[in-house]
């Protein structure tokens, strides 16, 4: 069975609650059912007149296993039992075969990172691309995110994962590194680094989504290799 793209939005409140965790809570329940991937965060356009809390980003992750009306049920049961009073969660899921419709959910996202979009574009869009989208609760606002960041996931080249990698400060080899769970690659912003060379770990480590995987980026400074930093990631 082909994966599912699952992505939420809008589930918090300015001083309770938080999306991230949420994602992570219905992945944690479909984890049972199947296979599910960690949790990226997407960043959406920041605009005045884009209601949101704190950052206005979106969560996504996918999971094989279970079909796509079983994720609906536990994804909209737990958004409408645990989202928080005055939200306005959205929904998706996302199976995506048709090559114009990946494209087409991928421009989408791409889109809301930079300009304000609407909930009737959003809807247009999904009807379009064939993908489930939904409101549950509030004005239903969500759904302009939730729609967005199963585009970006789906691209395979935005996002950061949640959480951060139990890695300790000094130098790890490459081959090491590449060992640590939710470490698929070790990739440097420009040149080539080899499996047998050290890299400097300073401060908390996150990965990245990069061409499908969840990828440590590293650069090169005084002659060395180190992780980026944690304003560094940020970009992603």
């Amino acid at each position: 069975m082909s994966d599912l793209v699952v992505a939420i939005d809008d589930t918090d409140g300015i001083e309770e609650g938080a999306t991230g965790k949420l994602a992570e809570l219905i992945a944690g329940e479909l984890a049972g059912k199947g296979r599910t991937t960690g949790v990226t965060r997407h960043q959406l356009f920041i605009h005045d007149s884009i209601p949101y809390t704190s950052h206005n980003s979106a969560m996504a992750f996918t999971v094989s296993g279970p079909s796509a009306g079983e994720v609906f049920g536990v994804a909209a049961r737990i958004l409408e039992e645990r989202s928080v009073g005055g939200s306005d969660p959205g929904l998706c899921i996302a199976e995506l075969s048709d090559e114009k419709a990946r494209r087409d959910l991928i421009d989408f996202g791409r889109r809301a990172k930079v300009s304000v979009l609407s909930v009737e574009e959003a809807l247009l869009t999904a009807r379009r691309t064939g993908v489930s989208l939904t409101a549950h609760g509030g004005t239903g606002g969500g759904v302009i995110g939730a729609l967005a960041g199963a585009g970006l996931r789906v691209s395979g080249n935005d996002g950061r994962f949640r959480g951060w990698l139990d890695v300790p400060e000094g130098e790890t080899e490459v081959s090491d590194l590449l060992r640590i769970r939710g470490v698929e690659g070790v990739v440097p912003l420009s040149g080539v680094i080899g499996r047998e060379e050290t890299v400097i770990v300073k401060g908390r480590v996150k990965t990245v989504l990069l061409n499908g995987r969840s990828v440590l980026l590293v650069c090169r400074e005084d002659g060395a290799w180190r992780n980026l930093t944690k304003e560094e990631i940020k970009r992603y």
